[in-house]
C-alpha cells in the first residue's frame, strides 16, 4: 500500500519544482541578456586591481582612479583568474544573480510590511526603474549593496532578536562597498545590546560583527597604501584630471557644498531613482504610520516599518556628513534608499480601502506608475544601447590587442596610453586593457591628446588620423613602427 504525501512533503516538491524551473528561466533570461550587459569602470577596475594582487604586485590608487573597495577587489580578484571574456560574462551573471535576490528582499520585506500584494507590487515599482535595471546591466557595486542591505532588513524584520548574527553579517559584507551599512549595523547592534540585553558572550560577538567591515577596510588600506584612512576622500581628484588634459564642463560644481548642493542630491537621489509618485506616496503612507503611532496603534509591520526608516535615515545621514566635508556625492549613493521608499510606497495597498491617505497615495503610486512606464521603457531601451555599445568597444579593444603586430608591440614597449577626448572613454579602456593584458593599470596613462614617444604605445578612442595627431601633438615624436585599427580603436607604436 502506497503512502499518501503529507502536505508539508506536497509543499516541498512543489517548492523544490519551482525553484527549478525559476533557475532554467533565470539561466534562459541570462542568455538574452547577456549582449547588453557589461561591467561599468568601477567593476572594471576592481577585475584589473584583483588580477593584480593575484600576480603578486600590489596596485596604485592614485591619480584618475576609481574609489576602491575591499568586497569588490575580492570579487575581481576571484573572477581575474579566469580568461579576460570569461572573467567579464561572469561578472555580469553575478549582477543578474544579485538583480534577482534585490527582488526577492524587496519582496521579502515588502510581504511582512503589508501582506503579499504589496510586496508584489513593491518588485514591480523596484525592478522596473531603469536605474536598477542599468545597475544590473552594468553590474554596478551599488546593486549588490542593496540587495545585501535588504536582505539584511528582511531578516530583522522577520525576527529580530533571532536573525541578528545573519543580518549583521550581511550589513558587514556591505560595510565593504559602503559606510552607511556601519551605521545600520551599529544601530542594530546598540539595540541588541540595550534593548534586548543580550548575554556578555552574544555582546562580544555583536560588537565584534559591527566593527568587523570598517576594521578589515582599515586593514586593507594599510596594507595595500600605507594608510589606515586612505580611501577616506580617495578618487578621481581635480589634478590628476587636469594632468591629463581633461576638462570638464561643471567640474567646479562638484566642490560646492551647504544646503544647495544636498538638496539638489536628495532631489536626484531618491525621486530620481524610484520616480516621484512612489516618493510621493511614501510621503503619505508615513504620514499615515505617524498618526497611528500618536494614537496609540502599533501594527505587526512594526519592525519591518523601522528597518525601512532606519535605512532611509542612514542613508541621508551619511550623505550630510559627505556634503559637510566636500566629499563625493552621486546619486547613486541613494539607491538603497530610494528602495526602501519604493517598498513603503507600495505598503499603501494594505490599508488604502480604509484610509483615504493610503487610498490616495495608492492612486498616485499606480497612475504614476502606468503614465510613466512608456518613459522608463525608452531610458532602460537607451541605458542597453549604451551598454551594447560599450561591450562592442571593449571587443573591438580585444581584437586590437590580439594582433600580433600589436600583442608585439605592447610587450616591447614600457610606457602605455589610452587617448580620448572624453575622460571616462579613456578610463573605460584602460581598464579593458589592465585587465585584456594583465598589466598594472597604473602603467596605462589617460590622455586627451595622444602623446607618442620613444618606447611608447597609444591606444586610441574615435581618434581619426591618430598617426598624425600623435605626432603633432608631440613635435619630437618618432615615426611610428606599427599601426593599426579596429573602429572605434586606433593604434600606433614606436616600438
Amino acid at each position: 500500500m502506497s503512502e499518501v504525501p503529507t502536505q508539508a512533503a506536497v509543499r516541498q516538491r512543489w517548492r523544490t519544482l519551482g525553484l527549478v524551473v525559476g533557475l532554467v528561466l533565470f539561466l534562459i533570461g541570462a542568455v538574452l541578456v547577456l549582449p547588453i550587459t557589461y561591467p561599468d569602470g568601477d567593476t572594471r577596475f576592481a577585475i584589473a586591481w584583483g588580477g593584480e594582487l593575484l600576480r603578486g604586485s600590489t596596485p596604485s590608487f592614485e591619480g584618475i582612479v576609481p574609489i576602491k573597495h575591499p568586497l569588490t577587489l575580492v570579487g575581481g580578484a576571484v573572477v581575474s583568474v579566469l580568461p579576460p571574456q570569461t572573467a567579464i560574462n561572469a561578472t555580469a551573471i553575478g549582477a543578474l544573480v544579485t538583480f534577482v535576490v534585490l527582488g526577492f528582499g524587496v519582496f521579502r520585506l515588502g510581504r511582512l510590511l503589508a501582506g503579499t500584494a504589496a510586496g508584489a507590487l513593491a518588485v514591480v515599482v523596484v525592478l522596473s526603474r531603469p536605474e536598477i535595471i542599468f545597475g544590473a546591466l552594468a553590474a554596478r557595486k551599488d546593486l549588490l549593496f542593496a540587495a545585501l542591505v535588504i536582505a539584511a532588513a528582511a531578516l530583522v524584520a522577520t525576527a529580530p532578536r533571532k536573525n541578528w548574527a545573519w543580518a549583521l553579517g550581511l550589513l558587514g559584507a556591505a560595510g565593504l562597498i559602503r559606510p552607511e551599512a556601519w551605521v545600520l549595523a551599529a544601530g542594530y547592534g546598540a539595540w541588541l545590546i540595550w534593548g534586548v540585553q543580550v548575554d556578555l558572550r552574544t555582546r562580544r560577538l555583536v560588537i565584534g560583527l559591527v566593527l568587523s567591515a570598517p576594521v578589515i577596510w582599515a586593514l586593507i588600506d594599510l596594507t595595500l597604501t600605507g594608510s589606515p584612512f586612505h580611501t577616506i576622500g580617495s578618487g578621481s581628484d581635480r589634478a590628476s584630471i587636469e594632468a591629463a588634459g581633461f576638462i570638464e564642463p561643471g567640474a567646479d560644481g562638484l566642490q560646492v557644498s551647504g544646503l544647495r548642493r544636498f538638496r539638489g542630491f536628495v532631489e536626484i537621489g531618491i525621486p530620481g531613482i524610484i520616480g516621484w509618485p512612489a516618493t510621493v506616496a511614501a510621503i503619505l503612507v508615513g504620514a499615515q504610520a505617524l498618526i497611528s503611532w500618536r494614537q496609540g496603534e502599533r501594527s505587526t509591520s512594526y519592525a519591518a516599518l523601522i528597518a525601512i526608516v532606519a535605512i532611509v535615515v542612514a542613508m541621508l545621514g551619511v550623505a550630510v556628513v559627505l556634503n559637510v566635508f566636500s566629499l563625493p556625492l552621486q546619486d547613486r549613493f541613494l539607491i538603497v534608499a530610494a528602495v526602501a521608499v519604493g517598498i513603503l510606497a507600495a505598503s499603501a495597498l494594505a490599508g488604502a480601502r480604509s484610509s483615504p491617505l493610503l487610498g490616495g497615495a495608492l492612486a498616485i503610486l499606480v497612475i504614476g506608475v502606468l503614465v510613466g512606464l512608456p518613459g522608463d521603457f525608452d531610458d532602460t531601451r537607451a541605458d542597453a544601447q549604451r551598454n551594447e555599445r560599450n561591450r562592442n568597444d571593449a571587443s573591438a579593444l580585444a581584437s586590437l590587442v590580439a594582433q600580433p603586430a600589436v600583442s608585439q608591440a605592447v610587450a616591447e614597449c614600457s610606457a602605455l596610453e589610452v587617448a580620448s577626448k572624453v575622460r571616462t572613454s579613456a578610463q573605460f579602456g584602460r581598464a579593458t586593457l589592465g585587465v585584456e593584458l594583465e598589466v598594472p593599470v597604473d602603467d596605462i596613462e589617460p590622455v586627451r591628446e595622444p602623446r607618442l614617444t620613444r618606447g611608447g604605445s597609444v591606444f586610441g578612442f574615435k581618434l581619426k588620423q591618430l598617426r598624425r595627431k600623435a605626432v603633432q601633438n608631440n613635435r619630437r615624436a618618432p615615426k611610428p613602427e606599427t599601426v593599426a585599427g579596429v573602429e572605434p580603436w586606433g593604434f600606433v607604436s614606436a616600438c
